[in-house]
């Protein structure tokens, strides 16, 4: 069995900004979303179901506030491209 290094041949990048992920190894880069704005939107989606009942849910995209948490489980690529044989 090969193994591939984190951050050197593979990035791998979590989404929710759990802490835990600063103990792992390599500590794990991650997305956290502000829960302010996640806890904003998902109230006016449900105040706008509550109002109007009938209308189909919408599944449009939100604009949420984030930042990368930058640790060691990513990295630049070492090659720019990927050949496919």
């Amino acid at each position: 069995m090969q193994w591939l290094c984190t951050s050197r041949y593979i990035s791998l990048i979590g989404h929710d900004g759990v802490s835990a992920g600063a103990y792992s190894n390599p500590p794990l880069t991650t997305i956290a979303i502000d829960p302010l704005s996640l806890g904003q939107h998902a109230a006016k989606q449900i105040l706008q179901r509550i109002e109007n009942p009938a209308k189909p849910v919408s599944h449009l995209a939100a604009k949420l506030t984030s930042t990368i948490v930058n640790r060691k489980s990513a990295a630049r690529p070492l090659i720019s491209t990927v050949f496919i044989k």
